[in-house]
């Protein structure tokens, strides 16, 4: 049973799992992805704004909880009775792939419980509920408890406890004023299946990691770490915490998804029947982001666009990443688009860049050119 804890600006949770290991990763902004999700749902394609540090038991992309520069943390907890919504037209991801998304495109607790509402948690994905928290002290927890719509919970009391249940705010006695406090609450609620433990100091901006029976967590400052598109993607071995962050490698996310999905536990309680087939196809997909994202970084100068690719299918991939500045539903005008996209490209010509998101839809128009924006 994982079981979160928070407290003014201190959040702690214990990791439970049937399965003894993790990751944890740094994400890179300006990262083209899109969901795994298959017909008829309609995948979701979006940029990372937002560099950040996730846990994964699975792999690359498939967190199970993470903070972002910016302060906002997603955590999250298996519960059972979750009664995903239809989607309704709206673009899909798995349960773990939606806290990426949040990582990636939000900084505060108003911004993911929007996007929470415009995109869709795919029906057959792994039954959870999600905490949020912000840089502000903000906080919510988010269920879905029927098939019409999630539930949002936000007036919560001033401490809270989550675990595999349903939330109901209520009268919480929690004494939580420092780090110490925290791992103490932790020890106590600690499963004889807890892999790891951590604690997030918003205050001071920092992350404290404990693996298994360990009594010697680990510091970690998220600011430490470049998270810019030209920069090396970092990871940790959650069992090997004292010999360090390393450059990540296609092999760490191979042995991480060979190691979850070849176990015996996981197959049969996933009714998992094609292992090889789901481990190639977890770092394939990584490994095609990276392709991708390769092709966009020769053509960024930081992370301004420094020229227009003349082969087509480079161009989009340049035009998707400068159409991930305009936010999604804000209404724009022709001054306000010329000027912002001003601020991403460094060759002095806003109207040839105007002009080829306009063509490729992905930014909208009326004819007379008084409103812009980006569905």
């Amino acid at each position: 049973m994982c079981t979160i804890i928070a407290k003014n600006k201190l959040i702690g949770k214990n990791y439970d799992s049937i399965v003894d290991l993790g990751m944890l990763f740094t994400n890179k902004r300006g990262q083209i992805k899109s969901s795994a999700v298959f017909p008829p749902e309609q995948s979701l394609e979006w940029v990372s704004c937002y560099g950040s540090i996730t846990f994964s038991q699975s792999g690359r992309e498939l967190p199970v909880c993470g903070m972002n520069e910016k302060g906002l943390v997603v955590e999250q907890a298996t519960l059972r009775s979750s009664a995903y919504p239809e989607t309704e037209g709206k673009s899909a991801l798995s349960s773990l792939e939606m806290a990426q998304y949040l990582l990636d495109t939000c900084s505060s607790v108003n911004e993911a419980l929007g996007a929470m509402e415009r995109a869709a948690v795919e029906s057959s994905s792994w039954p959870v509920h999600y905490v949020l928290f912000d840089a502000e002290g903000n906080k919510a927890v988010v269920e879905f408890r029927s098939k019409k719509k999630l539930v949002s919970i936000r007036s919560l009391t001033d401490a809270l406890v989550v675990d595999n249940t349903e939330y109901y705010p209520k009268e919480c006695l929690l004494k939580l004023e420092t780090v110490e406090d925290a791992w103490d609450h932790l020890e106590q609620l600690k499963a004889e299946n807890t892999v790891w433990s951590h604690v997030y100091d918003m205050a001071d901006h920092k992350l404290y990691l404990r693996y298994g029976n360990s009594q010697e967590p680990i510091a970690i400052e998220p600011e430490q770490f470049d998270y810019s598109p030209e920069s090396t993607a970092m990871v940790l071995d959650i069992k090997e915490l004292h010999s360090g962050w390393k450059e990540y490698s296609e092999a760490d996310n191979r042995r991480l998804a060979t190691d979850f999905y070849r176990n015996s536990a996981v197959c049969e309680l996933m009714k998992l029947d094609q292992t090889e087939a789901m481990i190639d196809f977890i770092v394939n997909r990584s490994k095609n982001y990276d392709i991708v994202n390769g092709i966009v970084l020769r053509f960024l100068e930081g992370e301004q666009i420094k020229q227009v690719p003349i082969k087509e299918s480079h161009k989009r991939y340049v035009l998707v990443y400068l159409a991930s500045k305009f936010e999604a539903g804000r209404n724009y005008s022709e001054a306000q688009v010329n000027t912002l996209i001003d601020q991403w490209h460094t060759f002095g010509d806003y109207f040839v860049l105007r002009r080829e998101l306009i063509d490729s839809g992905l930014l909208k128009r009326l004819p007379n050119g008084s409103k812009y924006w980006r569905e």
